[in-house]
């Protein structure tokens, strides 16, 4: 885009006691300069910015991914605790009380077992807080809620 000057100047002139107005105009025309030097900025400028989104892009696939992985690995560790090890867990824990109580087993043993359970819960407890955060993260990243598959309305 040209850039149009204009300006005004009064000078007075000593020798012969003159005054004098002074208008001037100016558009400069790019006939020599034709910004070579800004296109070429220009055009780095927008690589760069192409080359951080692909890179933001790539981020948030791998992001995705990971939460998705930890997701299904989650709900599988969920599955199996919730079918058969905690199922399994209690009847132990119910199995060494009554033996504990008729002198079957020691205090030491019936301690383990309910040791065990009491792992076995904290475990659940850990696949489910993973469950749920990767399901956040890819709400979040995404920006959609995601149904599963037999899920109650929350």
């Amino acid at each position: 885009m040209p850039d149009l000057r204009a300006g005004v100047a009064w000078r007075h002139y000593r020798d012969t006691n003159d005054n004098a107005v002074r208008f001037g105009v100016s558009i400069p025309l790019p006939v020599w300069d034709q910004n070579l030097g800004g296109i070429a900025e220009a055009r780095e400028t927008r690589a760069k910015v192409d080359a951080e989104q692909a890179v933001a892009r790539a981020t948030l696939l791998l992001t995705l991914g990971r939460a998705y992985e930890t997701l299904s690995g989650a709900s599988r560790e969920m599955d199996l605790l919730r079918t058969s090890a905690l199922p399994n867990i209690r009847t132990a824990v119910e199995g060494m009380e009554s033996g504990y109580a008729q002198g079957r087993y020691t205090l030491l043993e019936l301690l383990d077992v309910q040791n065990s359970a009491t792992e076995t819960a904290v475990r659940e407890l850990e696949a489910l807080l993973n469950f749920y955060t990767s399901l956040a993260t890819i709400e979040g990243l995404t920006g959609a809620p995601l149904r599963l598959v037999g899920e109650r309305s929350r």
